[in-house]
């Protein structure tokens, strides 16, 4: 989501509480859309991140610290130059465009007093951070925009600083009224959401549709539906929102897609999603942004990441799954090689009533109540040779029987396999994950290894939770963690968990010779069923058994095992009970 100007205002404010009269101490650039400002005040130390970045463009106050890189760009130097040591005096908006103006008394390179203006421009593709001297103009910006990109606006160094053009839109605290009768006047036909868009400043299209759904009761209004009614229940909730701004009266509040992936954000709680959709609330706009932003940007690198080699195990998946139906078809044609052979084995019992040039035969069948059977035989052959083809026949078919269902054994191992490195790629949740899955792919020979020299091994540990009961349960973050925990950590009477014939985690309750409470074989199973590629089902069957029941046959790939002596139970996958469980 693009910050729209109303939020921007609550994180002007925010900052300004915070950061007012604070000094610069360090300012960073860690890539060429970001600038990070380290301030220190009567209130604290904070870091200031201005991001031009066309996705994720804003300004807010940060915890996250990212790497630098080892030589500062230019624009870094000269903004330490200029700002080193300085002082924010003051956080300006007009209205609520999407620009914030942050101005720094320093001194300038003769020593004398001067205000610089740094400008957030927070506007999509076009956001940008402009550093300005106090005769208004550039001295220079994190995007240079010349003549070859822009004819209306140039942001260059020396050039006059000029405000984007204006919009025509209504602010907020000018008058509701106005906007009531602008909406109701409208000259395009579109649902109120779209029409509050366009016509008031610094409203997103999720705030739009929330006033709009406030408004109308949760129906969808095209502007020429709307009665004089619906025009003083827009006004009230316009009233509403702009008495909760003044007053800073705000629910900064997340919400997430069907992947629990932060989609989008508002200062409101959404009641238009209040039913369907999770929410998260924070205590200010600035601690959302950091969330959202950074799991956002967490996301999109584990999206990369998984892309360089998720479409090769798919890619390998799907050629063993049409190989597989093609050996299964296969299979199902040798199903009648005993006929084959009973067909010869009744030829030559009744070889002297063969001659050549018959093309079919009908005989008694002695292993089946003497009934009688149709044979055909190859007018062309001699009655030895008709025999002999027969039994060719069903060797042959016999044979392809065998290594078909070899070949199908191997390949549905090896599909196992696979589906169980896809379900641990799409559970990862750090980058560190995918890279250990990104080595085991390699090891095992579906991706090129990286590089001439030996990676390091990475040795994730598995995770731990601790029980309502108090007994250590833990659950494997891969296939070679899933190893290691059930035959090198676990000991032969702890307790193994997995869910039943679907891929998932080795899950471990450690005993230590004690009896295991039925609370906690619950809460493991839980666990098992919530680690694995059924998690988003509301039931889960899981085995359960002695560690000294599981096996890991010889050659067999990384977490594979086989298991006997076992109990099943069924369980209900738990995102709150795992996060309870789970040992910070």
């Amino acid at each position: 989501m693009a910050i729209d100007g109303m939020t921007l205002s609550l994180l002007r404010r925010e900052i300004g509480e915070k950061l007012i009269d604070s000094r610069v101490e360090k300012i960073n650039q860690p890539s060429k859309d970001e600038i990070i400002i380290s301030m220190r005040g009567a209130k604290g130390n904070y870091r200031l991140l201005f991001s031009a970045n066309a996705s994720t463009a804003r300004v807010q106050i940060t915890d996250n610290v990212p790497e630098n890189p080892a030589a500062p760009p230019m624009l870094c130097m000269l903004m330490r130059k200029l700002l080193g040591s300085s002082r924010l005096i003051d956080i300006r908006q007009r209205g609520f465009e999407r620009i914030l103006f942050f101005d720094f008394k320093g001194t300038d390179e003769f020593g004398d007093d001067a205000v610089y203006t740094l400008a957030a421009e927070i506007m999509g593709r076009h956001s940008n951070v402009i550093l300005i001297n106090s005769e208004g103009r550039i001295i220079d910006a994190l995007k240079r925009v010349g003549l070859d990109k822009s004819s209306v606006r140039q942001i260059l160094p020396g050039a006059e600083y000029v405000l984007p053009p204006a919009q025509n839109k209504i602010t907020l605290d000018f008058n509701s009224e106005e906007i009531v009768k602008r909406v109701l006047s409208y000259e395009r036909d579109i649902p109120l959401n779209k029409a509050l868009c366009e016509i008031m400043e610094g409203v997103a299209p999720i705030l739009g549709r929330e006033i709009a759904y406030r408004a109308l009761k949760g129906c969808d209004g095209i502007i020429s539906s709307l009665d004089d009614k619906d025009g003083e229940n827009l006004k009230k909730e316009l009233e509403i929102l702009d008495s909760r701004l003044k007053k800073m009266d705000i629910q900064p509040t997340v919400f997430f897609d069907f992947e629990k992936k932060p989609k989008d954000f508002c200062f409101l709680k959404l009641e238009q999603y209040e039913e369907s959709t999770e929410q998260q609330s924070f205590e200010s706009m600035n601690r959302l942004c950091d969330f959202f932003y950074r799991e956002r940007a967490l996301s999109e690198r584990m999206k990369q990441k998984m892309g360089d080699f998720s479409k090769n195990v798919t890619n390998k998946i799907d050629r063993i799954e049409k190989k597989l139906l093609l050996q299964r078809n296969e299979l199902l044609e040798t199903e009648k090689r005993e006929e084959l052979k009973i067909n010869g084995d009744l030829l030559s019992s009744y070889m002297h009533m063969l001659k050549k040039g018959m093309s079919s035969i009908e005989l008694e069948n002695y292993y089946d109540d003497w009934k009688k059977v149709s044979i055909k035989l190859d007018p062309l052959l001699t009655p030895v040779e008709n025999v002999q083809k027969y039994y060719k026949e069903y060797r042959r078919a016999d044979t392809a029987h065998k290594e078909l269902t070899r070949l199908i054994a191997e390949g549905e191992r090896e599909l196992d396999y696979l589906y169980s490195v896809f379900d641990m790629m799409e559970r990862s949740t750090k980058e560190l994950e995918l890279e250990a899955i990104r080595q085991e792919l390699s090891a095992m020979g579906y991706l090129k290894r990286q590089g001439k020299r030996k990676e390091k091994e990475i040795t994730l540990p598995p995770v731990k939770y601790i029980s309502s009961d108090g007994f250590t349960i833990y659950s494997g973050r891969n296939n070679v963690g899933n190893d290691r925990l059930t035959f090198k950590i676990a000991s032969k009477l702890d307790m193994w968990l997995h869910v039943s014939k679907i891929p998932g985690s080795h899950t471990v309750i450690i005993s230590n010779g004690h009896e295991i409470p039925q609370r906690t074989m619950l809460e493991a199973s839980s666990i098992a069923a919530f680690n694995s590629s059924g998690k988003e089902n509301k039931k889960v069957s899981v085995d359960y058994t002695l560690i000294k029941n599981v096996k890991k046959p010889s050659g067999s790939k990384p977490g594979m095992v086989i298991y006997d002596n076992y109990k099943t139970i069924v369980a209900s996958p738990d995102k709150n009970l795992e996060q309870l469980l789970r040992e910070k």
